[in-house]
């Protein structure tokens, strides 16, 4: 009996030679191959030991890259609890970017090298849908999906290694992680030339500079949520994409107040210590509401329903090209919010318990405008 493991082309074989029967079974490329082949080569040897049979699989009954990911996107979320919009990213990242390359190259072929192929191709103009280069911070954020995948397959016995462990294959351009809030000049600015052009959505921007809510929670919620008596609203939901679900975190789930003194000229911080500030709630109660579930700040084309990213952007976009404000994503109004709560003196934990953030955080990233 004799189980070799030989290269061929570039590539890793085993080849059995056993009772006068010879077969041979090519079993992927690079280092990764090689310790594919050696593990196959040691089960074979093992079983041929114990009088079992010369059976070897043939390539074509190794999986593909688009069989192992379609397995995989079932079998995770039945162990793994997920939120549902992390499934659908993590859906969308494996159909619109891992299978369009890998394909149906088979899973013992994908390796280190070709790996960083993909990372390359998608850093490069037409990595992304739209055809620019796919964000760093787009690619470090998904490709544990591709990680996960490949350690699926090694579960499954498909592969001996998962090429992606070990020594790291690329390394992102590195990103500030500082706030960066508006001063309060950008922000009347911003506020007043929104008013000129849709005084719902200005109405939007106000409460979400006073309240300091993420982007899924404002436009999350609903008249049932809110309070006109104490100008505070009840955040149990986010809409991330046109999917609602739960807030982010266990401590997103809050009661948050929509009339801190941001926008103006002030010392102040205490809730409601402007007629300025409290206008918010004024405002919000001349609207008369189908129903509970009806949205606060809906869409302009149709306020019955609750505005979507897409909306958000192209009215935030006008604002800011019309206000003359440097662009920065409208998330900023929420660092806005917090930045200039703390250097105005409000306590570090009622801060935390606003917008739904950790002290712990808020002392990483905010601490400099702490007085």
């Amino acid at each position: 009996m004799a189980v070799k493991v030989r290269q061929r082309n570039g590539a890793w074989w085993v080849f059995v030679d056993h009772k006068g029967q010879r077969k041979a079974k090519r079993i992927g490329t690079g280092k990764e191959g090689k310790k594919a082949a050696e593990l196959v080569a040691t089960k074979i040897a093992a079983r041929l030991a114990e009088g079992g049979p010369l059976v070897l699989n043939t390539p074509s009954t190794v999986p593909t890259f688009t069989k192992v990911a379609d397995a995989w996107l079932e079998w995770y979320p039945t162990l793994f609890a997920l939120r549902e919009p992390t499934q659908a990213n993590r859906s969308h990242f494996v159909k619109v970017h891992l299978i369009p390359f890998f394909g149906e190259m088979p899973i013992t072929e994908i390796t280190r090298a070709s790996i960083q192929d993909f990372i390359a191709t998608k850093r490069a103009p037409g990595g992304s849908v739209r055809g620019k280069a796919l964000a760093d911070s787009t690619l470090k954020m998904n490709l544990p999906c591709l990680r996960l995948i490949l350690d699926y397959a090694v579960e499954k016995g498909w592969i001996a290694t998962n090429p992606m462990r070990g020594v790291k294959l690329w390394r992102p351009t590195p990103m500030t992680m500082e706030p960066d809030p508006f001063t309060l000049r950008e922000l009347q600015a911003i506020v007043t030339t929104a008013e000129e052009i849709s005084s719902p959505f200005a109405l939007m921007l106000r409460a979400w500079a006073q309240s300091g809510m993420r982007s899924g929670e404002i436009r999350g919620l609903q008249y049932g949520d809110f309070d006109p008596s104490t100008g505070k609203v009840v955040i149990q939901r986010t809409r991330s994409g046109k999917r609602v679900g739960p807030p982010k975190t266990g401590r997103s789930r809050r009661e948050a107040s929509l009339t801190y003194p941001v926008c103006e000229e002030t010392a102040a911080w205490q809730v409601g210590a402007t007629e300025e500030s409290r206008s918010v709630v004024e405002r919000l109660t001349r609207v008369a509401a189908l129903d509970a579930t009806c949205p606060i700040f809906g869409s302009p084309s149709d306020p019955t329903q609750p505005m979507d990213e897409r909306e958000l952007h192209r009215l935030w976009r006008r604002t800011l090209i019309r206000a003359k404000v440097r662009p920065r994503p409208p998330e900023v109004l929420r660092h806005t919010c917090i930045s200039t709560l703390l250097s105005r003196g409000a306590p570090l934990l009622q801060v935390a318990q606003q917008t739904g953030h950790s002290p712990l955080v808020l002392l990483k990233f905010y601490a400099k405008w702490l007085p």
